[in-house]
């Protein structure tokens, strides 16, 4: 077999595992799956699991940085879509408020991705080492995507008047939020998302100015 045969087969081993350990996670818990559960859910031997990765937690962070990838890809193009709509009034809130709103419905992971976030994120809080890791993630998260905001606003002829990170991590706090609360109360996907795009595209707006 070449090298890039196994390399191949790598690659689909570590993605059914990944996509096995987020169903695992959002039925049982972080905490609570085993290997086994993750192996026998992925189809595959305890080796070929230790084969790819150390521990769950290490497969966690894989999931975890996939996703974030997925999610970075979809802003990119959304943002790219907006521009030229937004180009005529940047500063228009109903036009940016829309533009927030396809934004967001092209980036969550629905109610089983806010259940293992959480589940990690419980995790995190006991455990010193992987709160750090996990807290690293996140705020690189967060510079990617200050980056992708930050271009679209720069091309639209504005600025951010305060810290863009800070502005980026406020927003995502905020949704972060409102999905939680909007799941436990039995809201949909749709519904959060409606309830918070003025939110964000207000502070948004006050935060930018003419370049």
């Amino acid at each position: 077999m070449s090298e890039t045969d196994e390399g191949g087969r790598r690659g689909r081993t570590r993605e059914r595992l990944m996509d096995a350990a987020f169903e695992v996670f959002a039925d049982v818990g972080v905490q609570a799956a085993s290997v086994e559960q993750l192996c026998e859910a992925a189809g595959f031997s305890r080796g070929a699991f230790y084969s790819n990765f150390s521990s769950k937690e290490e497969l966690f962070f894989a999931l975890l940085a996939r996703e974030h990838e997925r999610q970075l890809g979809a802003m990119g193009q959304r943002m790219q879509e907006a521009v030229p709509r937004l180009a005529a009034d940047p500063l228009d809130v109903d036009a940016v408020t829309q533009s927030v709103l396809e934004v967001l419905q092209k980036n969550h992971g629905g109610r089983r991705w806010c259940l293992v976030q959480h589940e990690f994120a419980a995790l995190a809080l006991r455990d010193a080492a992987i709160g750090a890791a996990y807290a690293a993630n996140r705020a690189g998260m967060i510079r990617e995507v200050t980056a992708l905001v930050e271009a679209a606003v720069g091309s639209l002829g504005l600025r951010f008047t305060a810290d863009a990170e800070l502005i980026v991590d406020t927003c995502a706090w905020i949704y972060e939020g409102a999905l939680t609360s909007g799941l436990i109360a039995g809201r949909t996907l749709e519904q959060i998302d409606a309830s918070v795009t003025t939110p964000i595209a207000v502070l948004l707006l006050g935060a930018t100015a003419p370049a």
